[in-house]
């Protein structure tokens, strides 16, 4: 899985707090793993799936 993390939290000398992420989720339909990102907001949880045989 790729988490983000640390987004929205500080603005950069060239950028916004939330530029990066708003291109990460601009782009990730065309990703080809598009399914194993997830995007969680400040203060959700994921819990990972159990692992399979």
């Amino acid at each position: 899985f790729l988490i983000p993390y640390h987004w929205g939290t500080f603005n950069h000398v060239t950028s916004t707090a939330y530029d990066a992420i708003n291109r990460l989720r601009s782009t990730l339909e065309t990703y080809e793993n598009h399914t194993s990102v997830r995007i969680l907001e400040p203060g959700m949880t994921f819990e990972l799936p159990p692992k399979s045989a």
